[in-house]
């Protein structure tokens, strides 16, 4: 009886371990297939981010090339306004000159009435003169 109770006993110890190293090799298991699925995680949360990254860069590649654009537009409305204000400083002269020929013209004609009115004068004190005489 005695050998038996020691026989069931060592079987339990036998069984005990076995349990143990069950359980050991189970939680080996656990924290494998969780470091695979943080793993699994990793990736696909490294994944994201790339995808995430080149979202971004195309983003940010856009927005220089938006910049760009505004740039150029500045430029050329720059460029456009200095034309039109030479266009309108050559007109603004064009206009200037015409009004310089004109009162040039006006005191010509002024001078020319001067003149006629003094042959006029001369005439008339000419013809009154030789009257008299």
């Amino acid at each position: 009886e005695e050998e038996e109770k020691i026989d069931h006993m060592a079987e339990a110890m036998r069984a005990a371990n076995e349990l143990r190293e069950a359980a050991r090799i189970e939680a080996e298991a656990w924290r494998k297939l969780s470091k695979k699925l943080a793993n699994d995680e990793a990736q696909r949360i490294a994944a994201e981010a790339g995808e995430r990254m080149r979202e971004a860069k195309a983003l940010i590649a856009e927005a220089e090339q938006k910049t760009k654009d505004a740039d150029k537009r500045i430029e050329d409305a720059k460029l456009e306004l200095e034309s039109f204000r030479l266009t309108q400083e050559e007109e603004r002269l064009k206009q200037e000159k015409k009004c310089q020929e004109d009162v040039l013209f006006a005191y010509q004609e002024i001078e020319n009435a001067k003149q006629a009115t003094k042959i006029v004068i001369q005439k008339r004190w000419k013809l009154t003169k030789d009257k008299v005489v």
